[in-house]
């Protein structure tokens, strides 16, 4: 009785999620670029605030985050609460410029914004090298997830090789016919999902095990306020959750689709209180998690919510928990393939081989097969727990961010600057992190001193070397978009959309 009634619910959810995808689909231009990609920048305030929060309610939420506040406590929150305020804080100092140039110029990509900002060809292809780097081994992790989703569904049933092919057959359907659009508007329906889904869960285990009684059970080192971590570990953990949510190029992407400036300002609160109210449910149900069903070890921890539920919930509920972990995972899972095929399109074969218009969205589908065939490869390979995977991303997307912010906030940023700051941070971050040269004793994280390498290198370098004229015209360009947008007392306001112009590279 319970699987069945788990896979009628699941599939009730998949059937409406192909039937949103179907109806963007057909909205949906197959001869301009702007509107495939970025639906147009017509992203309204509730589609907005949905798609970014469903994007960052990813797999790592529903499975990462419970695994390890399972193993290390109720410090999981501290060492990962900062991401609210890197929400709030990226959205207004970079997503906000961004969608500013967006509009203007017509950017639709990090490289493609970066790149002209320093008139650049060697920041294009840094920012794109790492954004692909670091957005596919994380796409991994989501087909991962789905495959684990699915034998959990069926009780092993059917395999984890069929459960990732059928998440991914689904996701590909909706974001190669509807693009952004279809992306967006699933993103409402999954957001709904987890959401409501997170507090309903939290609810019934609190009230059927009794809250008192659970913490009575839990070991005591997982009720400190540290946890398991120590100042050092918190302090890294802490700046990499902050400095990488809007520079995901799937969130900024989101960002710079929004319809006006209002959107962006409401999605500027509702993001971070979302998201830091689902990782708050998400991590509680972890600490509950080693009381209720204790003993797990390694990467079993991070099934400790399916365990959970399938101990001592009713059918209805575990069907519930199945299908928002199928929402959290196809949230991040379609954004990313569509960020993919919008990185291969445009910043590769349109910016280097001079593809057509008309011929963009064409190719910009068939992108979002292979690198859906490819990254289910990847994820029949299995190279990772998904909590590794992903902080790992988050690591190295931390170190473009503040790149990134430099570049749209300080003048004397030039273009060596940003690329040997950010490229050396990136290098010495694997090569600390692999163990592959020895790094900064008492610093148990390689992501500190590559940070402040990164950062040092980006300043020093801008104050040494004088920038270019082509990168003064650039920079100023620049620059007259954000006086002009904050030049009424620092209010800000609408830019008006003119045609769009290319750097020089």
């Amino acid at each position: 009785m319970g699987m069945a009634l788990t896979i009628v619910v699941v599939a009730i959810y998949l059937i409406v999620t192909l039937v949103i995808g179907w109806l963007a689909t057909r909205r949906t231009s197959s001869t301009v670029g702007d509107d495939y990609f970025m639906a147009s920048r017509t992203l309204s305030k509730i589609t907005l605030v949905m798609a970014v929060l469903a994007t960052q309610w990813s797999a790592f939420v529903i499975m990462g985050l419970p695994g390890e506040a399972y193993r290390s406590g109720f410090g999981t929150l501290g060492k990962y609460a900062s991401v609210a305020f890197g929400c709030a804080f990226g959205a207004y100092m970079i997503g906000y410029r961004a969608w500013l140039l967006g509009k203007r110029y017509g950017y639709s990509t990090s490289p493609e914004l970066l790149a002209a900002r320093f008139s650049s060809p060697a920041a294009h292809i840094v920012t794109l090298v790492v954004s692909l780097y670091y957005t596919v081994p994380y796409l991994i992790t989501g087909m991962m997830a789905g495959g684990q989703a699915v034998v959990i569904i069926t009780q092993g049933a059917v395999p984890y090789w069929l459960g990732a092919l059928i998440m991914g057959a689904v996701t590909v359907y909706y974001i190669a016919g509807g693009g952004m659009r279809g992306a967006a508007q699933v993103a409402v329906l999954q957001g709904v999902v987890i959401f409501i889904g997170m507090v309903i869960l939290v609810i019934f285990v609190g009230a059927s095990q009794g809250t008192a009684n659970i913490l009575e059970k839990v070991p005591p080192n997982l009720l400190t306020r540290e946890g398991k971590f120590t100042p050092v570990e918190y302090i890294a953990q802490a700046l990499i959750m902050f400095g990488n949510p809007v520079i995901f190029p799937q969130l900024l992407a989101k960002l710079m689709s929004s319809r006006s400036v209002e959107d962006l300002k409401i999605t500027s609160v509702a993001w971070p209180v979302g998201t830091f109210t689902v990782f708050a449910l998400a991590i509680l149900m972890g600490v509950w998690g080693a009381a209720l069903v204790p003993g797990l070890q390694g990467p079993a921890t991070e099934n400790v919510l399916f365990m959970m539920f399938a101990k001592y919930a009713p059918p209805f509920l575990g069907a519930l928990l199945i299908v928002v972990l199928l929402a959290a995972v196809a949230s991040t899972l379609d954004g990313q393939l569509l960020t993919v095929s919008q990185l291969a399109t445009l910043d590769i074969f349109k910016r280097y081989t001079h593809l057509s218009e008309d011929r963009v969205v064409r190719f910009g589908r068939w992108a979002v097969i292979v690198v859906a065939m490819i990254s289910y490869l990847g994820a029949l390979i299995r190279p990772g727990n998904i909590l590794v995977i992903a902080v790992f991303a988050f690591a190295g997307f931390c170190l473009l961010f503040w790149g990134a912010l430099l570049a749209l906030h300080w003048k004397r940023m030039n273009k060596w600057g940003f690329v040997v700051g950010v490229s050396v941070g990136e290098i010495l971050l694997h090569l600390w992190q692999f163990h592959l040269i020895p790094y900064f004793p008492g610093i148990p994280n390689a992501f500190l001193p590559a940070l402040i390498i990164t950062v040092l290198l980006s300043v020093v370098i801008s104050l040494t070397i004088p920038q270019s004229e082509d990168e003064a015209r650039a920079r100023d360009r620049f620059f007259s978009v954000f006086a002009e947008a904050f030049g009424d007392g620092g209010k800000a306001a609408e830019i008006p959309v003119s045609g769009t112009v290319k750097s020089s590279m």
